[in-house]
This record gives C-alpha cells, structure tokens and sequence, in this order.
C-alpha cells in the first residue's frame, strides 16, 4: 500500500508537516511538525533529509502522535556556522532548543527516534538532557566506525556546506 503519491517519492522531496525555523546562537534549525497527541522528535541520517521519515511520520500521526521531523545542521534550510566544527553535543543542544519550543509536552518530556547518524545524537541528547526524554528509538544505533580512504571523499562532500543538497546526496548513495 502506497501512502505517498508518486510524486513525492523522489529526492529531494518536501517533508510532510509545517515548517518551522528555529534561529539560537548563530545556528538556524528547520524542524517540521505534524498532527496531535505524544511528540515524537524524529532524527534523521548524516546527510538525509527530514522526508526520510515521511511514511513514518503519515503512520505516526494516524496513530496518534504529533511528529518534529529536525533537519540537522547544513541539511535543507538548517544552517550553521562552517567553524568552529559542531560536535556532537552541539546536535544534541540543537534538538533541546526545538523542543524547548513546545511548552504543552506531557510530563515535558518526548520520544526520541534516531537513525545511524541520528541515533548517536539522540544517545547524546538523552544523556545530556534526560529529563527532556520519555524513551529513545535507536533505528542502526551502531557503534563508531574508522573512515577509510574509499569513504574519505564522499565524508567530506556531504560535511561540504559549500556543496549543493543535490551532490552531497549522490555521494551518499555512492558510499
């Protein structure tokens, strides 16, 4: 059964949900929300769009959850500055301050779903910020893994905030 038409199968493709733009500290945060209930904040891969989620966020929100879809740094239209580097607590501050904007959470606290990159920052923001946090999803929560030569040059493309969305994506799929 197909939840999306056809059109918005393709990358990139818009997110589901409403846009928001969260500016704090330099740092520019496009976040999505959608329907009503439980948050769930959902985390996508390095270099992935929010759309990554649109299917889940469709089920989601049947079931009964208010969806934030959060474009990390350098994704979509969330920026940031090239230096310093952002480190991992800074993705996990990120994503305080856009729940920080919701003051109707129940018991103040959210799910939290991350995928491979994602889920490093949803450990950091549940370790950093457990009392924000109801549970965590952590969908391809693997460890750390050594960059190799083969992997070097896309890595660095897809961190390239002078790179177009369009190829940082190609060397993704190229990996």
């Amino acid at each position: 059964m197909d939840i999306l038409p056809e059109d918005e199968k393709t990358l990139p493709r818009p997110a589901v949900g409403t846009s928001m733009l969260l500016a704090k500290n330099g740092v520019v945060i496009n976040y999505f929300v959608r329907g009503e209930g439980e948050t769930l904040v959902l985390l996508p891969a390095f270099a992935r769009a929010a759309s990554d989620y649109n299917e889940l966020v469709v089920s989601l929100n049947a079931a009964g959850y208010r969806t934030v879809t959060i474009e990390q740094r350098g994704m979509g239209q969330s920026e940031s500055p090239v230096f310093p580097r952002a480190s991992m607590h800074d993705f996990a501050t990120d994503v305080a301050h856009v729940v920080g904007e919701f003051d109707d959470l129940p018991g103040g606290k959210v799910h939290i779903i991350g995928r491979a990159f994602g889920a490093r920052v949803a450990r950091t923001f549940a370790t950093n910020y457990p009392h924000l946090v109801q549970s965590v999803i952590l969908l391809a929560g693997g460890g750390m893994i050594s960059i190799t030569r083969a992997r070097l040059l896309p890595y660095l493309i897809c961190n390239s905030r002078l790179m177009p969305e369009r190829l940082r994506l190609r060397a993704v799929r190229a990996t």
